[in-house]
Formats: structure tokens, C-alpha cells, sequence
């Protein structure tokens, strides 16, 4: 009987709840009053309710704009004891979440688990159902869960999520950034331990940890795909605090899932910075300190700090510790860092240096990259703020070289606006002659 109650909302539950008991009420009903009516009303009384009850529980008519988590956990032989545990898998996923993200955000979370017996056959079948939700905030984990002799396992763990973009990456389709996206999340869910027995307490724990762990790490990565960035930074900050007040054991243990954490804050940060650069300086730094915080050597948040220190603050030395770090840890086609570089030398005086690190630029790919904009539009703003005419020749350098449709005539025009400027002042020789050498050929 119990078994029954508590799996009200499956197939055999339908055909006890909406037949087998609605119909002996009814009978019972026609013994005592004799009348058909009455035993048609007792039956739709008992039928209605339970009949919408039963769908409601069921469908996907639940997804709303929160963040919503699904769980279709099959229970495959009809086990009662592992009906029993994807129950408290439930109640333990809940407490997680209260507990974790507290009382008020997790109204803004939506968990639904789908009864024991509703299956999700393949893949297809689940990105049918997630697209009811709206992208990047809806996540099915689905799976198989069989019991063989006294060991409970869940065989087949499978995470799905509609991904979204509303970044422009022009050097690579976004069918390859979908792809690598989902190479980068299946390495992540393969970091976890799945080979667990959930009929042991330890190994149970483990298991909810992980589903709640990976649930929330997808859902933060793919809101950062929809320019959400606001709430997808919260949860993953929120799953770091959560695993790193974790015992030393299990921290240990998880140290691939925390380092992945790290690395995808630092990046978030760094994007977030970047939105502020024109609009808002106290956000951009804040950002960028976030960013270090997370990954000290990211090369992006470096760079920008560097810059921070010396425009903010006219800390030289502060921006030179940056820039030596992000040219420490640059990767093979990280060269961004030699523009920083040219700059500080043609505010200094050191053309020589100058021309030598915007020479190193030329053999790097920056076709489609957008620095050299940012570069050229940051000098023509420091030169008409100082009138440092070194600035312009920079301006004119990067212009020449990969902006052959820049606004202000294009490098050439700029090079013969340096040479005027300059008036063959012989303290920019050696600009002056590398200008001649440029526009000869």
C-alpha cells in the first residue's frame, strides 16, 4: 500500500488512483443510494482532480523564466527501495539548495523531479523537452537507475542544456564554439566520481554532491553564454565558497572541479571588465581584481590591470609587475602584450624599442582581432590629451599596418600629420626615418 501512495504519480498509480479506486467508491456509492448519478459524481470527483494532478506532475508545463532543473532519474526494475532513494535524493537536492544558496534565491530556482517511471529515452528527446524553457537557464540531468542484489547504481548520468551565444568570436564558427564548449562541460562532469554503490551512505552523499555540483556549474556556465553574466557569476561564486568549506579530503578530490571554477570566474570577470573599459572605471577595476583574484596569471586581466595602474594612477613600476606577468604566462599566440609594451617605450623616449615591439606585432595574425583598434583609438586619446607627438606616430604605426580603413584617413594620412607635427625635430629621429622608410615603400 504504501508503495502505491508514493508512487502516486506513475502509470500504475494512474490506473489505481483514476480505476480501480474511483470505481469501488462508486459502487459502494450505487449500494447505498441507489443512484446512478450519484456514482458518477462520486467517480469524477475522485478522477478529475487526480487525472490533472497526475499530468501537471508529469509535463513540462512547470518551466517558467527561473532557473529550472529537471531530474528524470528512471527507476528501471520498479524497485521500491530505489523509488525510496530518488525520493531522498529529491529532499537532499532541495536542502542543498536552501541551504546553500539561501531561503530567497531559491525562489528564483526551479527543482522538479519527474516520477520513476518516466523515462528519457536519448538526447533528442530531452533538448525537445529543455527548449519548453528558455536558453541557458534550463538543464535536464537524466539517468538509469538499477539495483543489482544490494548494490544501487546509477549507470547512466547524462546532462543536457540548450546552449546559447551572444558573443561574437569572428575568428572561429560558432558551431565550433558550441562544440568546444560541450568538450570543455563533458570533461568537467567526467572529473566527478559516478562509480558509486547509493545504497552506502558515504558513496549517497558523494552522488547528491556531484548532481548538485555539476547542475549548478552548467547552469552558471550557460547563463554566461546568454550575456547573464550578473547571475551566472553568483552561482559559480557561490559553488567555489561551497566546495572550498568542504573537508580537506574532499577538496583534494575535487580539484579539478575547482580549478575549472576558477579559471571560468577569472574569464567572466575579465569580460565583464573589459564591458566597463569606456563607461565605468570603478567597475572595470573591480572586475580585473576579481578576475587576478581567481587566476593570478590570466593574461587578459593582467594586461588590463596594467593599464589600470598606469592611466589611474601613474604607477609605472605597479604596471610593469602586470605586464612582466602576462608576458610571463603568454601563451604561443598571446602578443597583445607588445602593444603595452610600445607604448610605455614611446612614452619614455625609447623609439628604437618602440618600432622593434610594433615589428614583432607584424608577423602575429591580428586580422580579426580587435586590439589593434582599442591600441590605435587608446594612443589618438593620450595624444590629444598630452600632445605628445610620439603617440600620434604610434597611432599612425598601428593604422598603417592593420587598420586600412580607420576613420581618421587611414595610417598614411596619419604618418604625414606625424612628419608635419614633428617639423624634423631631432628628437624623433629615428620615427621620423621610420616613417620615411614606410611610406617609400
Amino acid at each position: 500500500m504504501n508503495k502505491i501512495t508514493e508512487n502516486w504519480d506513475t502509470k500504475a498509480g494512474l490506473i489505481v488512483y483514476t480505476i480501480a479506486v474511483p470505481f469501488a467508491v462508486s459502487l459502494t456509492t450505487l449500494g447505498v443510494t441507489k443512484s446512478p448519478w450519484a456514482a458518477l459524481a462520486v467517480f469524477l470527483c475522485f478522477w478529475i482532480p487526480y487525472g490533472i494532478a497526475w499530468k501537471v506532475r508529469r509535463s513540462f508545463w512547470f518551466i517558467k523564466k527561473k532557473i529550472n532543473i529537471v531530474f528524470a532519474l528512471h527507476n528501471v526494475d520498479g524497485s521500491e527501495g530505489v523509488s525510496g532513494l530518488i525520493r531522498i535524493i529529491e529532499h537532499q537536492i532541495r536542502q542543498e539548495i536552501t541551504q546553500q544558496i539561501g531561503i530567497i534565491r531559491s525562489r528564483r530556482v526551479k527543482i522538479k523531479f519527474l516520477p520513476s517511471d518516466r523515462r528519457i529515452a536519448n538526447t533528442e528527446e530531452a533538448e525537445r523537452k529543455i527548449k519548453k524553457g528558455y536558453v541557458g537557464h534550463t538543464l535536464m540531468v537524466w539517468g538509469s537507475v538499477i539495483k543489482v542484489g544490494d548494490e544501487v547504481s546509477c549507470r547512466r548520468n547524462n546532462f543536457t542544456y540548450e546552449f546559447s551565444l551572444n558573443r561574437y568570436y569572428p575568428e572561429i564558427t560558432r558551431e565550433e564554439i558550441k562544440r568546444k564548449f560541450g568538450v570543455s562541460m563533458q570533461k568537467t562532469i567526467d572529473s566527478a566520481s559516478w562509480n558509486l554503490n547509493l545504497s552506502k551512505t558515504g558513496q549517497f552523499g558523494t552522488y547528491v554532491n556531484n548532481l548538485y555540483d555539476i547542475s549548478f556549474y552548467i547552469i552558471g556556465r550557460t547563463l554566461l553564454t546568454t550575456s547573464n553574466h550578473g547571475k551566472g557569476i553568483e552561482i559559480l561564486e557561490s559553488l567555489l565558497s561551497r566546495t572550498n568549506s568542504m573537508p580537506e579530503i574532499e577538496r583534494r578530490q575535487r580539484g579539478g572541479f575547482i580549478s575549472s571554477l576558477a579559471e571560468i570566474l577569472a574569464e567572466a570577470h575579465w569580460i565583464l571588465a573589459g564591458a566597463n573599459i569606456f563607461s565605468d572605471r570603478k567597475k572595470m577595476e573591480y572586475h580585473c581584481e576579481r578576475a587576478l583574484r581567481y587566476r593570478e596569471y590570466h593574461y587578459g586581466a593582467n594586461l588590463m590591470m596594467a593599464y589600470i595602474r598606469e592611466r589611474f594612477y601613474d604607477d609605472e613600476e605597479g604596471a610593469e609587475f602586470r605586464l612582466m606577468r602576462a608576458e610571463t604566462f603568454a601563451r604561443s599566440r598571446q602578443q597583445d602584450h607588445y602593444f603595452s609594451r610600445a607604448y610605455f617605450a614611446l612614452k619614455r623616449g625609447q623609439y628604437k624599442k618602440a618600432i622593434a615591439f610594433y615589428k614583432k606585432l607584424e608577423k602575429a595574425d591580428l586580422e580579426l582581432s580587435p586590439v589593434p583598434l582599442s591600441a590605435a583609438e587608446d594612443l589618438r586619446g593620450v595624444f590629444e590629451k598630452t600632445k605628445e607627438k610620439a603617440f600620434l606616430f604610434g597611432e599612425a604605426y598601428i593604422a598603417f599596418t592593420w587598420l586600412p580603413q580607420y576613420r581618421r584617413g587611414g595610417g598614411k594620412s596619419l604618418f604625414k600629420k606625424f612628419i608635419k607635427n614633428v617639423n624634423n625635430d631631432e628628437n624623433y629621429t629615428d620615427l621620423i626615418n621610420e616613417v620615411a622608410r614606410i611610406l617609400e615603400n
